[in-house]
């Protein structure tokens, strides 16, 4: 549930906590039943009440003085509620979803084909943490990975591209088995067809000898 001012001009909307909204005259408040329906109307996140600035509250100092020494950067994106972060190699989007507001790492995608996404264009990283400098670490240790395991652009391909060169292989790898056994037959036949020709010329031979 997210309450939002009906005659604001600035379209954002405010969990029912918020501080915001006992500011809110009562006969201008509307209610949202749920975020996604508020969003969909075009209301924006308010970042003071959003659950991801919270954490950010939270760990502010420690988080400016890692961004600081490594060169990340991060914004509160009032659009999709995320926090969104530009290392030197990549973009990132950290979330909280749920209930319990659990927190979820997204990274940009690196090639087309990416499968569906609760945020288009960006996949989730099966990691956990459990804080975001925590979160900033693992990114800026990916960086440094991906600068020593450079990705080849001219060979990277979509996972259905690369299952469409596997099922190809197979087929192939399925035509040349075939093709060998016809060949193994054929000189079978061969093979066979000369003993019965050496069997009848023998059997002529004893039939003109006798």
């Amino acid at each position: 549930m997210c309450y939002i001012c009906g005659k604001s001009r600035n379209k954002i909307a405010h969990s029912q906590n918020c501080g915001y909204v006992k500011l809110i005259p009562v006969e201008n408040r509307k209610v949202f039943e749920r975020r996604q329906m508020a969003n969909d109307a075009g209301y924006e996140y308010c970042k003071c009440c959003s659950s991801i600035m919270k954490y950010v509250r939270n760990e502010k100092r420690a988080l400016e003085d890692y961004c600081r020494a490594t060169g990340i950067r991060y914004t509160f994106n009032r659009g999709d509620g995320s926090l969104d972060i530009k290392s030197k190699i990549d973009d990132w989007k950290i979330i909280t979803k749920g209930v319990n507001n659990v927190v979820m790492l997204y990274h940009k995608n690196q090639y087309d084909g990416e499968e569906e996404s609760v945020i288009p264009g960006y996949h989730r990283q099966k990691v956990f943490r459990t804080s975001l400098v925590k979160y900033m670490e693992y990114i800026a240790g990916h960086d440094i990975f991906r600068e020593l395991n450079p990705l080849d652009q001219g060979k990277k391909k979509s996972k259905r591209n690369s299952t469409y060169d596997r099922r190809q292989s197979s087929v192939g790898k399925k035509k040349a088995d075939k093709m060998s056994k016809i060949r193994k037959l054929r000189k079978q036949n061969r093979k066979d067809s000369k003993n019965r020709f050496a069997e009848i010329a023998y059997w002529e031979y004893e039939n003109i000898a006798l």
